[in-house]
Order: C-alpha cells, then structure tokens, then sequence
C-alpha cells in the first residue's frame, strides 16, 4: 500500500495526512487486499451505507426505504439491508 504524504505547510493538509493515517491504523486489522481497496475507496470520497430494520422486511417495504434513500442521498451507491433483532 503506498501512502501520498502532501505538503504539509498548511493546516488543511495536515488535518487530511493526520486523518489519513488514522483509517490506516484501523485498516491495518484487516487483509491486505481489503485494507488497499477502503483505504483508496476513503481517498476518493466513496462510502458505504446501510439500512438497518428490526425485523424482515417484504419487497413492497424494501422498494419504498430504498425510493427514500435514493431521494435523499442520489449519488449514493445501493445500501445495504440489515436486520438487528434488538431494535425490536
């Protein structure tokens, strides 16, 4: 994995650096092909999203949260549907 250090002459830049390498501290837990493609996908701007339910959801419910999401965030990638039966 090769790391860019900018110049660092002024706090902006810094700030990014210090962020950078703190993703590169958590990343380091997992494989290294995992590792190189978050840590370039939180270079570029890219991130994840989720939907998390407390209980199975049928197709119409699920069609109608992603219409939702959509509408909110639509340069958003596709979230994923997860179902945590705690939030009961």
């Amino acid at each position: 994995m090769e790391l860019e250090i900018p110049n660092l002459d002024t706090p902006k830049q810094r700030k990014q650096l210090v962020r950078a390498l703190n993703i590169f501290r958590k990343l380091r837990k997992i494989s290294r092909t995992r590792a190189d493609k978050l840590f370039a996908r939180t270079q570029s701007g890219i991130k994840d999203s989720f939907i998390i339910v407390g209980q199975p959801i049928e197709s119409e419910e699920e069609k109608y949260l992603l219409n939702l999401f959509k509408k909110a965030f639509p340069t958003a990638h596709k979230p994923t549907l997860s179902i945590k039966p705690t939030l009961e």
